[in-house]
């Protein structure tokens, strides 16, 4: 005869993602506003930005960044990811890239595959990106 446990303990009901810190930075804000829609139905608290700021991160304290490379002006986002690699202040903060691959130019590639972080096309489904954010905020603890 079998039978099941008993727990004396209260099972904890609150959402997977509460109290994870996602900033989105996104040049386009209706993405923005997109993005930010996703995750907060995901349960992460989230934090929209137009522009790649690296003193952003060192306010916000963000659990991880979701970034767009597209941007009127600069810094563009693979400027914005260099910089956050090379400032031991943010770079412990993991970075999932959403961009088109195909409006990458060979150069924008090459710069972007020689930097850590995470990949998600922006014609992929939102369970990608979804995926993809638990993945790398697993790897951060």
């Amino acid at each position: 005869m079998t039978h099941s446990p008993t727990f004396d303990s209260q099972i904890d009901t609150a959402a997977p993602n509460a109290n994870l810190h996602i900033l989105v930075i996104d040049g386009d804000d209706a993405a923005g506003s997109l993005l930010q829609a996703t995750l907060e139905a995901a349960g992460y608290d989230v934090t929209v930005a137009d522009m790649p700021d690296i003193g952003l991160i060192r306010r916000v304290e963000p659990d991880a960044v979701v970034l767009g490379l597209m941007y009127r002006g600069e810094p563009n986002g693979l400027d914005f990811l260099e910089r956050h690699v090379a400032d031991p202040m943010t770079a412990r903060v993991p970075v999932v890239v959403r961009a088109s691959a195909s409006e990458l130019t060979d150069a924008q590639r090459a710069r972007l595959t020689a930097l850590p972080h995470a990949f998600v096309a922006m014609t992929a489904p939102d369970s990608a990106l979804r995926n993809e954010l638990a993945r790398v905020l697993t790897q951060k603890n």
